[in-house]
């Protein structure tokens, strides 16, 4: 059974608890990359930025388990296949970042 709307505002929320330590660790980064070299052309700026990427989308699977967790109540198929078709669309708005990068 796909979660309701309080269900998912409690997901969301707890992933934006995770996420925001994340990002501000790798804005800090991203923002000294930039500020030492030419933007985006330091070695490190896309390693940077696939760790971000990593640290993030673990942060959103761990949100989802805790969720359900704190639900106390299993994931279905539809729950799963819903959060996949999710994870893909950001493991391919960051493959378009890669690529304009490169």
């Amino acid at each position: 059974m796909p979660l309701d709307k309080e269900e998912i505002e409690l997901f969301e929320s707890i992933s934006h608890e995770k996420q925001s330590p994340i990002e501000e660790k790798y804005r800090a980064k991203l923002e000294k990359i930039d500020y030492m070299n030419e933007t985006n052309k330091h070695p490190y700026y896309l390693k940077t930025i696939k760790e971000y990427a990593r640290e993030t989308s673990d942060a959103r699977v761990n949100a989802f388990i805790e969720t359900f967790k704190q639900l106390e109540k299993y994931p279905d198929e539809e729950d799963l296949a819903a959060f996949g078709r999710e994870l893909n669309e950001i493991v391919v708005r960051f493959k378009d970042i890669f690529a304009r990068l490169c």
